[in-house]
Formats: C-alpha cells, sequence, structure tokens
C-alpha cells in the first residue's frame, strides 16, 4: 500500500513587479493556511517518507512550514522539473521514488497538481471528489491512496481519495 499527499503550494504574492514568476514569496493569508495544513496532517498521524517539492519559492516556503510534521531526518527532493508541471511528468517523478517509502509528499502547481490528482483518483469519498474536481485551490491537500507494492505501479485511475483538505476547511 502507498500513500500519496498532494498539496498545492500556499498563496502567493503578487505584489512584488520585480520577481520572476519562480520567486514569488508566501503572501500572510498563505502563510497562515500552510501553518494550519501542518496542524491537521500532524493531528491525523499524516507524517510522509519522502517530500517532492517544486523549486519554486512559494512551494519550498510552503514546505517549510511542515518540518514539524515531517522531521528533519525525511529525505526531501527540490526538483526544478516539478515547476509547473504536467500531470503526466509529475507522475513520472513520483513512479521514480524508493519503493521503501510507503508514503511521499508531493508540494507543486496548478494546473498540474489539480490534474494529477483528479487523473489518480478512481473511487474515494464522493464529495470530496466532486470538490476536487471542481477547485484546488491554494493549500489544498489530497490524501490518496494505492493498492500497489511499488511506486512504479501508481498510475491513473489506480487511486482511491482519503481525504481532501482545503484551509478554508480548518
Amino acid at each position: 500500500m502507498k500513500t500519496l499527499f498532494v498539496l498545492r503550494h500556499a498563496k502567493s504574492s503578487w505584489e512584488d513587479d520585480v520577481a520572476s514568476d519562480h520567486d514569488r514569496q508566501l503572501n500572510e493569508r498563505g502563510k497562515k493556511n500552510a501553518a494550519a495544513m501542518n496542524i491537521f496532517m500532524g493531528k491525523h498521524g499524516m507524517s510522509p517518507q519522502t517530500v517532492l517539492c517544486s523549486t519554486a519559492r512559494r512551494t519550498v516556503d510552503t514546505l517549510a512550514y511542515f518540518v514539524s510534521t515531517i522531521g528533519d531526518d525525511v529525505p526531501v527532493f527540490y526538483d526544478e522539473s516539478l515547476y509547473l508541471a504536467s500531470a503526466p511528468s509529475m507522475l513520472e517523478r513520483i513512479q521514480m521514488v524508493d519503493d521503501a517509502a510507503e508514503s511521499v509528499l508531493l508540494v507543486a502547481h496548478n494546473p498540474g497538481i489539480e490534474e494529477l490528482a483528479c487523473d489518480l483518483a478512481k473511487t474515494g469519498n464522493s464529495s470530496d471528489l466532486v470538490r476536487m474536481q471542481t477547485k484546488y485551490p491554494t493549500g489544498a491537500l489530497a490524501v490518496l491512496e494505492f493498492d500497489v507494492e511499488t511506486w512504479k505501479e501508481v498510475d491513473f485511475g489506480k487511486g482511491r481519495l482519503l481525504h481532501f483538505i482545503c484551509p478554508r476547511d480548518l
């Protein structure tokens, strides 16, 4: 059994006209929401054994709020290819994860992150599936489970959505 935590970065700022998209930082709401999502994951025992994170500042800054939940002994892979990646590209990266990890946290961007979660989830809580397919806001987290032995077996339509949590739910 493999578990994938699919986290869209928290709300970022558009106020700095000089910063490139890659360098945009979190705004105050994003910081508050990332902290709240970290608390939620901790309370519910959601602790990934590996992390895949885009190199964009807003994803790296979002992940920084999760250190208390994931711990500093969990391997974190900052991957430039995850920056604005498509769902198939993200899936390829997930399929390369070491099988010793039973759970992975992916921190990335829309539209790819939403497409990935929606394309992976075949079954699950019907109201959460509809909410996720309708809108995947910044800071939202999908928790998917796969009845597989290896990450290479994770594929579109094979996941079961356990939870879809948005910052406004907390």
